[in-house]
C-alpha cells in the first residue's frame, strides 16, 4: 500500500508518496462537497479522483487500473 501525505486544506497542493514519488492534488468544490483528483508526475502511481465533503486522515481507496489494483492511503497532517 503506498500512502499519501496530504495538507489538512481544501486547496490545491503538492502531494509526497511513501515511496518517494511526488504528486499533486487538484482541489474542485463541487456541490455537496468536493472533488479531489490526484496525478502523480512518475509512471509508476496511476491517478484517480475521489468525490466527498473531506479528505479523511487514515482514508483508503482501491484503485483498479489495466495495471492491476493498487491500494492507496491519505494521511492528512
Amino acid at each position: 500500500m503506498t500512502k499519501i501525505y496530504v495538507q489538512p486544506t481544501n486547496k490545491d497542493q503538492d502531494v509526497k508518496l511513501s515511496d518517494g514519488h511526488e504528486g499533486y492534488l487538484r482541489v474542485e468544490r463541487e456541490p455537496h462537497g468536493y472533488r479531489y483528483d490526484f496525478e502523480f508526475s512518475a509512471h509508476y502511481h496511476h491517478g484517480f479522483w475521489y468525490e466527498g465533503p473531506s479528505l479523511k486522515n487514515g482514508f483508503e481507496i482501491m484503485v483498479h487500473t489495466i495495471d492491476g489494483p493498487e491500494k492507496y492511503q491519505i494521511l492528512v497532517g
